[in-house]
């Protein structure tokens, strides 16, 4: 996919409206970050906050923000673009409401500078970062908006502790064990857990024990026993 323009966080008077009946012969992908009213298939529809579409071509496009607009826009083309929408499940001319609207602007951020300043490799890297996107707005509109968990301190936490844990698989390893490790209760140690690696402590432990053991079927060091 090619980029032909890009900015992040742009900002617009209250009341700017954009009006093009025959659309534009590229895609348009645009996040508001404020509600603003939008024709969809001829109808009037006033947006949540964070609200996202994507423009098909030509497709008739109207908006309108009656207060002081701010918003993620991309232009882009390819010739596989509705080939990577089907698989990524997501739709032109829809509209996609997302609860982390920072990981969509800095995406689009990045995407800003590597077009602008012609870096080495920069049309490959922008390529990447508009697909990472379209996956990360079918993750948000197909898995409930499950929000990635950024808080550095509990992630060191964290890290250190499986540290510990995955140094001493032998170890009879619980859910209470582990918890205790970062002084959380059990329940709040799991939701954690499992926002953070993606499956619950106790699957990626045997996970690693796996792992583990079919090292060591591979080391002539170690016997079956």
């Amino acid at each position: 996919m090619e980029i032909l323009s890009v900015r992040h966080a742009w900002p617009e008077d209250s009341n700017f409206t954009i009006n093009r009946p025959n659309g534009r012969n590229y895609y348009i992908f645009l996040h508001f970050w404020n509600s603003v009213k939008i024709r969809i298939d001829g109808k009037y529809i006033t947006t949540e906050p964070n609200t996202c579409i994507i423009w098909d071509k030509f497709y008739p496009q109207w908006f309108q923000s009656e207060v002081s607009l701010i918003h993620n826009w991309i232009h882009f083309d390819g010739i596989d673009v509705l080939e990577f929408f089907e698989l990524c499940n997501i739709k032109p001319n829809h509209l996609y409401t997302v609860k982390e609207p920072t990981l969509i602007t800095e995406l689009v951020r990045k995407m800003e500078k590597e077009y602008t300043s012609n870096m080495h490799l920069g049309s490959i890297y922008c390529d990447v970062l508009l697909r990472e996107l379209f996956i990360n707005l079918s993750r948000f509109a197909h898995t409930g908006n499950q929000v990635e968990y950024k808080n550095q301190k509990v992630l060191d936490e964290f890290s250190k502790m499986r540290l510990i844990v995955f140094s001493s698989l032998d170890k009879d390893w619980t859910v209470k064990k582990m918890a205790d490790l970062v002084n959380l209760s059990e329940s709040r140690f799991y939701s954690i857990y499992k926002s953070i690696y993606g499956l619950s402590p106790i699957k990626d432990l045997i996970k690693a024990r796996i792992e583990l053991a079919q090292q060591y079927l591979l080391d002539d060091n170690h016997t079956i026993e």
